[in-house]
């Protein structure tokens, strides 16, 4: 397994490339010019991911297809016309 040496992010070995003896991504952290905050979790959710309850196995099954329904839920159309016998939509978040 190859790991970034500033983010600890893990790479495939096509991914990596050697600085200084130290193995970097290519395009997890940029040496560690990047630094992103980490991420925040919500307590209730992370305690329903990790259990093994029927609704904890039922939301690691679905993880995808639930976070696209809820993508797709969160975005509405800003504007629409018509241009060369296509409909053209401008989609946003709400």
């Amino acid at each position: 397994m190859h790991r970034c040496s500033s983010c600890s992010a893990v790479l495939f070995s096509a991914e990596t490339r050697v600085h200084d003896g130290q193995q970097f991504g290519v395009a997890c952290c940029s040496k560690g010019r990047v630094v992103l905050k980490p991420i925040e979790t919500v307590a209730v959710l992370d305690a329903v991911w990790r259990s093994s309850t029927p609704v904890g196995r039922a939301l690691r099954k679905y993880a995808r297809r639930l976070n696209n329904a809820m993508a797709l839920a969160s975005m509405k159309v800003a504007h629409e016309r018509r241009a060369s016998g296509m409909n053209l939509v401008e989609i946003c978040p709400l």
